[in-house]
């Protein structure tokens, strides 16, 4: 073969290899392309000027650029074809004439408006590349979206600082209990000595109407202590709408508006605690319009599907939004206004939203704020419905009455202890005290063997030293199965008042009472004296 054919046919094998390695390396770069698309991570690579030469999809979704011909465009000029991300392009350069300037990968949190959404926070690495001679070859940029991770640690330390005032406050609670017990008891006692029209009874009715709402505030630290699980029930949450916002506004200037579906599913809730939660969101709207205003309240059925939540699972809810037109809250306060003793009024104790944040998360739902200064403020609930149909209505307490017998009573506050002897005795009954369940054992077996047992029996719940309600309880109902006990607590959210049969308990009472409601529960449950033989 002559050199001529020689030399064709090296140029033919090798137009035939640069063709192959042409295939082969559209496909590498397909696959590669193919590989960054598929990617959740944005990817973008720049140049040596930090201009664009390859943005995976991701990116390029993120930053809504799908029109523009991004490649060899720095941030700041594709920013001002989107003026809506310009200052986020922005601050793209500056993070990387910062990390050229290290000449190391760096690491650094990123928050990106979205359109169509709220704000997404990215933890951005960006990545130098060099030449061998150490002159700058391009910028590698890769983000992860960490909106979900971030707010769940957000979640996480809210929970965490009101689990570090949680013990403190179900202590001062469950004290102060013990005092309005003592206060109330007194009172009542009191008001039945005194003319009903003259102006002693009336100044008791005023210290007695201070004393309730002292209680409706342990309340809610009881329940910003999250003392116990939530008494629930099925109820209309429309009818308890209504009812909170009539009463928070009556005499104000401020009127609501209701958009309420006749459909809308009951929520199985803690009437009690709810009802905390829509006083606290229902005055904050009513203090944030002075001059007056509207509130808007609006409730719908929805349904949450997997991954449509951050904190919910799927599921059939109910979503509550109350909504303003006052002076709302600047954006800088609001990962904020769920911290307890956070206010950003004057006279505010900074309680009341953390208290409905605990509250709700109790209940397995969600509250959040958004709000726009100059606007107003809409905070939404979302609670789950109940899958049990509406209970019927709590049937009213009959009116209080005198009795007869001796009541077994134990219970460690002395203060307490002599109120309740007081009570006891206006509303006909012969009182035993003791202060922890030993001592209560001992005298409930020695009047049995007498054959005068007691017609009832009030345990306190816990005692400071010795056998509290729970333990006593078991040991009574081994000398006498028809044991008459009725558990008394200071935790008006503890489990045991809607399950106090399930202990062994005829009745349950709660700490402050006053003579009506004690001398009311007496009259069910005691009765007559029941003597050995009858």
């Amino acid at each position: 073969m002559d050199t001529e054919k020689i030399h064709q046919q090296e140029l033919k094998e090798d137009k035939a290899t640069r063709a192959q390695y042409a295939v082969a390396l559209r496909e590498s770069e397909e696959r590669l392309r193919t590989l960054l698309n598929a990617m959740p991570d944005v990817v973008c690579f720049k140049d040596e000027e930090g201009r664009w030469l390859v943005a995976n999809d991701a990116w390029i979704r993120l930053y809504q650029i799908q029109a523009i011909d991004y490649r060899g465009k720095r941030d700041s000029e594709i920013g001002e074809l989107v003026s809506f991300y310009q200052a986020s392009l922005a601050s793209n350069e500056t993070a990387d004439a910062e990390t050229w300037r290290r000449g190391t990968p760096s690491h650094e949190e990123q928050t990106i408006p979205c359109l169509d959404a709220s704000p997404r926070v990215f933890d951005m690495l960006r990545v130098p590349l060099f030449h061998n001679d150490g002159r700058r070859k391009g910028l590698l940029v890769l983000g992860r979206d960490i909106t979900r991770r971030k707010a769940l640690e957000e979640e996480a330390l809210r929970t965490r600082k009101l689990d570090s005032l949680a013990i403190l406050a179900g202590g001062i609670a469950h004290d102060f209990n013990n005092i309005l017990t003592a206060i109330l008891g007194n009172i009542s006692l009191a008001k039945i000595m005194v003319e009903p029209d003259g102006q002693v009874h009336d100044w008791l009715g005023r210290a007695e109407a201070a004393s309730i709402k002292a209680r409706e505030l342990v309340d809610q630290l009881l329940a910003f202590a999250r003392a116990g699980s939530p008494i629930k029930r099925p109820i209309s949450l429309g009818a308890l709408l209504r009812e909170s916002a009539s009463f928070i506004l009556r005499g104000s200037n401020v009127r609501c508006i209701y958009d309420l579906p006749p459909d809308l599913w009951p929520v199985e809730v803690d009437e009690g605690q709810l009802g905390q939660v829509l006083h606290n969101i229902i005055r904050n709207a009513d203090q944030a319009m002075p001059e007056g205003g509207i509130v808007e309240i609006e409730a719908s059925n929805v349904e949450i599907d997997s991954g449509k939540q951050a904190f919910l699972p799927p599921g059939r809810y109910v979503q509550l939004a109350i909504r303003d037109q006052g002076v709302g809250i600047d954006r800088r306060h609001l990962e904020k206004i769920f911290d307890p003793y956070f206010s950003t009024k004057q006279k505010g104790c900074g309680l009341g939203l953390a208290i409905s944040y605990s509250i709700v998360k109790n209940h397995q739902g969600t509250i959040t704020v958004d709000s726009e200064l100059g606007v107003g403020t809409t905070l939404t609930v979302t609670l789950p419905a109940a899958e049990e149909p509406l209970a019927p209505p709590l049937p009213a307490l009959p009116e209080p009455r005198t009795g007869g017998g001796r009541i077994l009573v134990m219970e460690d506050e002395a203060m307490v202890r002599q109120v309740a002897s007081d009570m006891l005795a206006t509303l006909g009954y012969r009182a035993d005290f003791v202060e922890e369940g030993g001592e209560a054992t001992k005298l409930f077996r020695t009047a049995l063997l007498a054959g005068q047992p007691y017609a009832a029996v009030i345990l306190d719940l816990t005692v400071a030293k010795g056998m509290g309600a729970r333990q006593t309880i078991r040991l009574l109902r081994e000398l006498d199965p028809r044991v008459k006990a009725i558990v008394a607590t200071g935790y008006s959210s503890d489990p045991i008042l809607a399950l106090h049969r399930d202990h062994g308990f005829v009745g349950a009472i709660t700490k402050p009472y006053n003579l009506e409601q004690l001398g009311a529960l007496l009259a069910d449950i005691a009765g007559p004296p029941v003597r050995r033989g009858e």
